[in-house]
């Protein structure tokens, strides 16, 4: 899945997980428009994956799993994606939303795919949000909190207990 001229980050790597909020409901309810409307998201969230130096390295139906050295990347990445999302005209009943989740730690990497806990921690952050949110755990937040884009802020919701997870992120 990530293009030949990039390769993907090791050793501490800042992971972004999307996923479409409802979709299927959106497709039970209208699956004519929503082939066009899943070429528009998949187009959205890969250029700015792209975009902000990430490599894409799964995707499964709706959701995608990017990878980037710098927590800073994933951010932008993030944020222009939920703005273009945003700013697209839907032709389905309802907009596209997406819920996206930030995390930092180790990974193995094997056949350009990645395992370990730290997968599992971002796919839960990014499953615990809704649709138009960007949730940051506790160890990406300290990394990108002293140095945020402009009009970028970081809000608590508080500490959350993830399924089968032990601690807070």
């Amino acid at each position: 899945m990530t293009s030949p001229s990039k390769s993907l980050p090791t050793g501490v790597v800042n992971f972004l997980f999307t996923d479409i909020e409802g979709s299927t409901q959106l497709w039970e309810g209208n699956p004519d428009a929503m082939r066009p409307a899943l070429a528009v998201h998949d187009r959205i969230i890969a250029e700015a994956v792209d975009g902000s130096d990430g490599a894409v390295f799964k995707t499964g139906g709706d959701a995608f799993c990017a990878a980037f050295a710098d927590p800073h990347q994933a951010l932008n990445a993030a944020t222009a994606a939920q703005h273009a999302l945003l700013e697209t005209e839907w032709e389905t009943e309802s907009p596209i939303k997406v819920r996206m989740g930030l995390h930092t730690g180790t990974a193995q990497v094997r056949d350009g795919d990645y395992f370990g806990p730290t997968l599992n921690r971002v796919a839960r952050v990014m499953s615990t949000g809704h649709g138009g949110q960007i949730l940051v755990s506790t160890s990406t937040h300290r990394l990108l909190v002293d140095e945020l884009p402009p009009g970028v802020q970081l809000l608590s919701l508080g500490s959350h207990y993830l399924k089968k997870i032990g601690r807070a992120s």
